[in-house]
């Protein structure tokens, strides 16, 4: 494993259990930070606390799930390895609750975020190799991290929700989650604010309108309806977004993408809002 060693070092006064899980756990994360943020688009600092407390546990039921299968005609001998199971699903299942109290929450990383991660990865490797004209790299993708985080042009995504659609919104510090689907669970709304990086949960029931810098006005209905100062420049209708396009005068229509129609949070289309037109960033062109 990548680093492990040099992990291990740095842990060397740790019990040796201790230290060989951590230094593992680390090391792991090189590499699959960027990838997690770049497909789920989010980073949970829990990873640590699961491989050394609750990942032990699942060793122990594939153990005893091996055993069972072995003693499944031994009724008395079975019956104890089935309550054992029962006790530590239901011990997890505690440990994984307390677990998601004491960590960080769920950080939201957009690919830019996870493609820059990785490059500042890259490019501390390089420089550390000798190659000091990289030196600047982690500081431009720095800079684009933080300018990406900030939301800079209003930005639209079409969602789905358990294969409802739902709008993300973001400008700035503004940040919402627009759907009428109901979400009553507050543990699974908690998570899908953090998963999506906005701040709050609209519901909408039949209208809804949002202002964005007294320029922009966006009615949410049966449509999505975008207007530039009165003048209509897109409107998002079942599977399709018809749009002004950014380069030129004309009209476009756009496709919402197929391929996560029925994923869960998955993005179809990417629409921002840039100087009164409309940059489809996601989506087929018909």
């Amino acid at each position: 494993m990548l680093y492990y060693k040099k992990i291990s070092r740095m842990f060397y006064k740790l019990p040796q259990k201790l230290n060989e899980s951590l230094s593992l756990t680390l090391s792991a994360q090189i590499f699959s930070v960027p990838y997690a943020g770049f497909v789920l688009k989010n980073f949970s600092g829990g990873f640590i606390l699961g491989n050394l407390i609750i990942v032990p546990i699942y060793s122990v039921l594939i153990i005893l799930g091996n055993l069972g299968g072995i003693f499944y005609n031994v009724k008395p001998i079975f019956q104890h390895i089935c309550d054992l199971v029962y006790i530590l699903l239901i011990s997890c299942d505690g440990l994984i609750k307390l677990a998601l109290k004491i960590t960080p929450q769920i950080i939201y990383m957009s690919e830019i975020t996870s493609v820059s991660l990785a490059f500042i990865f890259f490019s501390f490797i390089l420089i550390k190799k000798g190659y000091k004209k990289f030196k600047y790299l982690p500081i431009i993708f720095s800079i684009g991290i933080i300018i990406n985080s900030y939301n800079a042009i209003p930005c639209i995504e079409c969602i789905n929700i358990n294969n409802k659609k739902a709008f993300v919104v973001k400008y700035r510090e503004y940040s919402a989650l627009i759907t009428n689907y109901k979400i009553k669970d507050s543990s699974q709304k908690e998570s899908i604010l953090n998963s999506l990086g906005v701040k709050k949960l609209v519901n909408i029931k039949d209208k809804y309108t949002l202002r964005i810098k007294n320029q922009y006005t966006i009615y949410f209905d049966d449509s999505v309806k975008i207007y530039d100062k009165g003048s209509k420049i897109a409107d998002i209708r079942g599977d399709n977004i018809y749009y002004s396009k950014f380069y030129t005068h004309q009209y476009g229509i756009i496709k919402l993408d197929d391929s996560d129609k029925y994923s869960f949070l998955g993005v179809r289309a990417t629409a921002e809002l840039i100087d009164g037109k409309v940059l489809v960033l996601k989506g087929c062109e018909k």
